[in-house]
């Protein structure tokens, strides 16, 4: 009985230690993976509600989010109807991820890290984003 509960106690400690990948663990992935947090937040930002992408704050559990942007534990979100913004962590080592239209290449999109006050640019593309508006 004590093994079995000890297992468990293990199991969810193990649980809640899965999180959000680091800074720089996030920006050490590759190009197919940025592609796949790209898809992700591009499906979001088209299927969410009109009434909830028009910029304002979104609680991270409040919409169903993509598989790919689960694995990234958004404490914030902020989608739009040409942008989704997630703040990913809290405290020092957050950094926020940006999917946005790059308006003097359209269609292009990009997607951006930022963190303690410098941005990357880590994935563009023009093969999402074809329900933007301009």
């Amino acid at each position: 009985m004590k093994l079995k509960s000890l297992a468990c106690l293990v199991a969810a400690a193990l649980a809640g230690c899965v999180g959000p990948p680091s800074y720089q663990g996030f920006i050490e992935k590759d190009q197919q993976y940025f592609a796949s947090i790209g898809s992700a937040c591009d499906e979001l930002r088209t299927h969410v509600s009109r009434d909830v992408a028009d910029g304002r704050s979104i609680p991270s559990n409040e919409i169903p989010l993509p598989p790919a942007l689960q694995s990234l534990h958004p404490s914030y979100l902020l989608v739009s109807t040409n942008t989704v913004f997630m703040t990913v962590g809290v405290d020092r080592g957050s950094y926020s991820v940006i999917w946005k239209a790059v308006e003097s290449t359209w269609p292009a999109w990009q997607l951006s890290v930022f963190a303690e006050g410098t941005e990357k640019v880590v994935f563009t593309t023009t093969s999402f984003g074809n329900q933007a508006r301009r």
